[in-house]
C-alpha cells in the first residue's frame, strides 16, 4: 500500500527538520581555529630559537610543542557540550548569587529610605 503525497512529504520534512538540528547542535572546530595554534607555536619557536641560538635547543622545541597541544586542546574544548549535571550545578549557583545580589540591593535600598534613628 502506497502512503499518500502529503504523508510522505510530512515524513521528509520531519527527517529533514531533524538532520538539521542535529547538525545545528553538533559542532566541531574548524582548520581556521587550529592554524592559529600553529602560527602561535612557529613563532614561539622562531623566537626561542633566536634567543638561545648555538646552544641545545631541545626545550625550544619542547615548549613550542606543550602550546600548541595546549592551544589544540583549548579549541577542542570550546566544542565539547557540557555536562547535563554540572551545566545543571552552574545554572544554580547563578541564580542563587543573582538571588543574594538582589537581596543585598534591596536590603541597602531599605537603609537608604528608612528615616534616620532619634536620639
Amino acid at each position: 500500500m502506497k502512503r499518500p503525497e502529503w504523508r510522505r512529504a510530512i515524513g521528509a520534512s520531519l527527517c529533514g527538520g531533524a538532520l538539521l538540528a542535529s547538525t545545528a547542535v553538533m559542532s566541531s572546530p574548524t582548520s581556521d581555529e587550529f592554524q592559529r595554534c600553529d602560527e602561535m607555536a612557529r613563532a614561539s619557536l622562531k623566537v626561542c630559537l633566536k634567543k638561545h641560538a648555538g646552544r641545545d635547543n631541545d626545550s625550544c622545541w619542547q615548549n613550542a610543542r606543550k602550546k600548541n597541544i595546549d592551544c589544540y586542546a583549548m579549541v577542542n574544548n570550546q566544542y565539547v557540550r557540557p555536562d547535563p549535571a554540572s551545566e545543571a550545578a552552574r545554572r544554580g549557583a547563578a541564580m542563587q548569587a543573582e538571588a543574594e545580589a538582589h537581596a543585598r540591593a534591596a536590603a541597602a535600598g531599605k537603609a537608604a529610605t528608612s528615616p534616620p534613628a532619634s536620639r
